[in-house]
This record gives structure tokens, C-alpha cells and sequence, in this order.
């Protein structure tokens, strides 16, 4: 009797400090919550789901099936899980064109196995200071090679620039060429009879005798000339 009445107390005390760690203070007789524990708490929040479930058919349906939603979100459920011979001759000759691929990798490296032990391979840990040094002679040439680039194409600009220079500086020398050949050729006096008036009863005819380029205002200007008549021809 003596030890079922320990057991008793070492159960209520458990249930003691449960409650205190879920209600948050040690129960007191004085307070309105002194009757409230783990059990009524329990009872009150399962009356308000069932309550706040009541006419929620779909909600319903959902909570029933918790178990099986828990079954198959299990990572294990899928190695657990057993499949007809069926389905797995379907799995296999989905996957077929991957497999023999996957066979001829295999192959083409069983082949390539002793190529990977010989000695060149080998060699090549021993070869990496001499790659260091002619990975750094390719930088320096790679760097000469760009400096270089880029001097040939400032003299290829500066070129280009000189024949654009020269080819307006012709331009404009056979221009002045034209006009002074021009202006030679016009100042060259063409003598054309433009009329002959002749006035009877003054004794005297007028012509014009040349047309001349006036060299000031580029215009043309009639020299006129007269003579006496002479009747005796």
C-alpha cells in the first residue's frame, strides 16, 4: 500500500510540473483557473475542432485520410512500396536507349583504362613546371601581339587620314586648274558682227565689234565702235 501511494505522488508530481510547464504557473486554489488542467484543456480544445469541423464535409474527408496523406509523404514509402513485374518491364525498356548508352560509356572507358596508366599520363605531373613556363611565354606573346595589333591599326587610321587628306587637297587643286583654264579661255577677246545699223541720212554706222568677260564681276560687257560710212565700195 505504502508503495502504491509513492507511485501515486511521483505520477501527481509529473502531472504537476507538466501542467506548470504548459499553463505556466503551479496550480492555486485561490485562482479561477485552479480547476482547469491538462485534461480539461484537452477536452476544451477537442469540443472546439469538432465544433469549427461540424458541416465541413471536404475538411472531414481530409482529416480521416491524415494516415495514408502521413504513408505516402513518408521518404521510405516508396522503397516499401512493391510493384508488379509489369511495371517494372515498362520502367526497364523506357529506359532502355539510356542504358545502352550508358553501356557503350562504359565500354569506350574500359577501353581508354590503359591509356589513363601510361606513362605518358604519368609524365604529365613532371611536365606542369615546364606548362607553367610556356603558359607564361604565350601571355607575353599574346601581350606583344596585342600591342602590336594596336599600333598597326593607329598606323592603318593614320594612313587613311593622309589619303583623305590628299585626295581633297587634288580635288581642290584641279579646281583652281579648272577656273583658271576657264578664266584664260574667256579673256580671250571673240569678235562677232551683232548688227549693222546703218544710218543713212548721219553718215554714220555703229557695230558691235567684241564681247569681252569683265575679270572684276564675271559679267560681259559690249564694246561699241563707229566709222564713217563709205558709200563708195
Amino acid at each position: 500500500m505504502t508503495q502504491e501511494s509513492e507511485v501515486l505522488s511521483m505520477l501527481e508530481a509529473r502531472m504537476d510540473k507538466l501542467e506548470t510547464c504548459i499553463v505556466g504557473s503551479p496550480p492555486n486554489l485561490d485562482s479561477q483557473t485552479s480547476g482547469n488542467t491538462v485534461c480539461d484543456s484537452l477536452l476544451h480544445t477537442n469540443t472546439l475542432v469538432a465544433t469549427a469541423l461540424s458541416g465541413r464535409e471536404k475538411v472531414t474527408a481530409v482529416l480521416k485520410r491524415l494516415d495514408e496523406l502521413e504513408r505516402y509523404v513518408d521518404p521510405m514509402f516508396e522503397e516499401n512500396c512493391s510493384v508488379d513485374t509489369s511495371s517494372k518491364i515498362e520502367m526497364i525498356l523506357s529506359a532502355e536507349p539510356q542504358i545502352e548508352r550508358n553501356l557503350e560509356l562504359a565500354q569506350q572507358f574500359s577501353n581508354l583504362v590503359p591509356l589513363l596508366d601510361s606513362k605518358q599520363v604519368r609524365d604529365v605531373t613532371e611536365s606542369s613546371g615546364r606548362l607553367e613556363k610556356l603558359t607564361v611565354v604565350l601571355l607575353d606573346s599574346k601581350t606583344r601581339a596585342d600591342g602590336v595589333s594596336e599600333r598597326v591599326m593607329g598606323l592603318i587610321e593614320q594612313y587613311n587620314a593622309i589619303i583623305q587628306n590628299l585626295t581633297l587637297t587634288f580635288e581642290h587643286w584641279d579646281n583652281v586648274l579648272t577656273r583658271a583654264e576657264l578664266s584664260r579661255q574667256s579673256k580671250k577677246e571673240i569678235d562677232y558682227l551683232m548688227a549693222d545699223v546703218v544710218y543713212r541720212h548721219g553718215a554714220i554706222c555703229f557695230f558691235a565689234t567684241s564681247i569681252s568677260e569683265n575679270p572684276d564681276n564675271s559679267s560681259y560687257r559690249l564694246c561699241l565702235s563707229w566709222e564713217p560710212l563709205n558709200f563708195a565700195r
